[in-house]
């Protein structure tokens, strides 16, 4: 969680040190303050499947980063991140888990 936004060479980037480790699995997650950084952050998902080898999971928080959840996992992110019951110590930024399921389920009927 870098906490800043971050266009999509610097994600990539960041990625390609990463993997140096031989992580299992590389989640980065960024902030979208806006429409603009939010549609970086998709061509990011996309670049990312591309050029990393390691599973990635990548989206963004922030006030525009909540479409990113759904989105970059369409676009090849590793995983989604969803609470099953929102609690006072929940993080009201991730998506609830039954919504999640009705969004990929409709969108698989799509195909």
């Amino acid at each position: 969680h870098p906490g800043l936004p971050m266009d999509s060479r610097q994600v990539i980037d960041l990625a390609l040190f990463l993997e140096k480790r031989s992580p299992d699995i590389i989640k980065i997650v960024t902030v979208a303050n806006n429409e603009d950084e939010m549609i970086e952050s998709f061509k990011t998902m996309s670049l990312l499947k591309r050029e990393v080898k390691t599973a990635v999971s990548y989206h963004a928080s922030g006030k525009a980063g909540a479409l990113s959840r759904i989105v970059n996992p369409m676009l090849g992110g590793h995983m989604i991140f969803c609470v099953d019951r929102f609690k006072v110590s929940s993080m009201i930024e991730q998506l609830d888990l039954r919504t999640v399921r009705t969004i990929i389920d409709e969108m698989r009927k799509i195909k």
